[in-house]
């Protein structure tokens, strides 16, 4: 008769591998982020990030008043693959903005 086993996890090896995937995760996160300038109007901004990045905006208002107040915000989340033709296509409109590590 051939047998089959499982193995199981106990709860703590399962919680230690779901850590290590969330920590895996976020090494890949990244932040496109939108730095202050003298150069361009909210209203440019808010136009750039509707057409590049599909915020809404009401969304862009938002960022383009906080990066005014605080000199940057995160724009979008997500893997250096997705972000850097945003960033790309952001600075070729005159906005400054980098990819920076998740946090």
């Amino acid at each position: 008769m051939n047998r089959v086993t499982f193995a199981t996890k106990t709860e703590e090896e399962t919680e230690t591998i779901s850590k290590e995937k969330i920590e895996s995760k976020k090494e890949f996160e990244k932040i496109l982020m939108l730095h202050n300038d003298d150069l361009n109007t909210f209203e440019w901004v808010i136009i750039c990030l509707a057409d590049v990045c599909d915020i809404p905006e009401s969304k862009g208002a938002e960022i383009a008043k906080r990066v005014h107040e605080e000199g940057k915000c995160d724009v979008k989340r997500g893997s250096n693959d997705i972000l850097k033709p945003l960033k790309i296509e952001l600075q070729l409109r005159g906005l400054s903005v980098t990819i920076e590590d998740g946090k």
